[in-house]
């Protein structure tokens, strides 16, 4: 698919331009004294909505995790939980999702490789057509469970800012809606964006 060859030269160029700068030997963001961390992060949104043909939704995500630092793991296995909403208009359809969930990240100097998995809402909608014919009952939105699983990237720039490259594939069930069968989809997203790590006394350094 067009979408996945994309996200993948996108992930390969990021890495090679990340592998390619020069290692910084300054202090990592995650240290052992380091309890917790908050951080919040955004950054535009390309859609492969999976429902109608090879359209492409294109929006906005905004989210925050909250981060654990396990001593004894110093930086290398470092949990959070973590919530985002999507927003994502189209020309077909357009969807929006609400989710949480557990993220598995690790460091290497300024980089922050992760996986996570999600659960939540989503909702789609589809627009009227351009004639609408008196007396039939059109299917405007609908909604479903989520599940998402995913992985992403984050570049620091300084102690508070870091590059944000993030994918996601969705899971999204409709029910039957008035098919024979029922009416599943796969959308898989990716954002480009920034994420700020906010200071706050849980994350000060003993």
């Amino acid at each position: 698919m067009p979408f996945l060859r994309n996200t993948s030269l996108l992930f390969l160029f990021l890495g090679l331009m990340l592998f390619e700068a020069p290692q910084v030997q300054g202090q990592s963001r995650i240290t052992a004294d380091k309890a917790a961390g908050l951080d919040a992060f955004g950054g535009f949104t390309g859609l492969d909505n999976d429902y109608y043909g090879p359209d492409k939704n294109y929006g906005v995500t905004l989210g925050g995790d909250y981060t654990h630092y396990i001593k004894r793991f110093r930086g290398l296995i470092v949990p959070a939980f973590e919530v985002r909403g999507t927003v994502t208009p189209g020309g077909t359809v357009g969807e929006r999702t609400l989710e949480g969930g557990l993220k598995l990240g690790t460091t290497f100097r300024r980089l922050q490789p992760y996986g996570d998995f999600m659960i939540g809402n989503g909702v789609i909608t589809f627009p009227l057509p351009a004639v609408v014919e008196p007396g039939v009952t059109y299917r405007t939105r609908d909604s479903s469970f989520l599940y998402i699983y995913g992985g992403g990237l984050t570049y620091d720039l300084g102690p508070r800012l870091s590059l944000l490259v993030d994918y996601q594939r969705q899971y999204w069930d409709l029910g039957k809606s008035g098919r024979t069968t029922p009416d599943r989809f796969y959308p898989q997203a990716v954002t480009l964006g920034v994420l700020y790590r906010i200071p706050f006394k849980a994350y000060k350094t003993r």
